[in-house]
């Protein structure tokens, strides 16, 4: 099990597509990242 790094533009992309109400595997498609990785970083971002 490995350790995703996210660039800062993946994180802003993530932010901007959560903000707007895309579900979390619509995000992890359109950057090509796993839908644990997208929960992840919503959740770290979130609190």
């Amino acid at each position: 099990m490995g350790t995703t790094i996210l660039s800062f533009e993946d994180r802003v992309v993530i932010e901007t597509l959560h903000h707007e109400k895309h579900s979390l595997q619509y995000i992890a498609d359109y950057l090509g990242f796993s839908k644990t990785t997208i929960f992840n970083e919503v959740h770290r971002l979130a609190g």
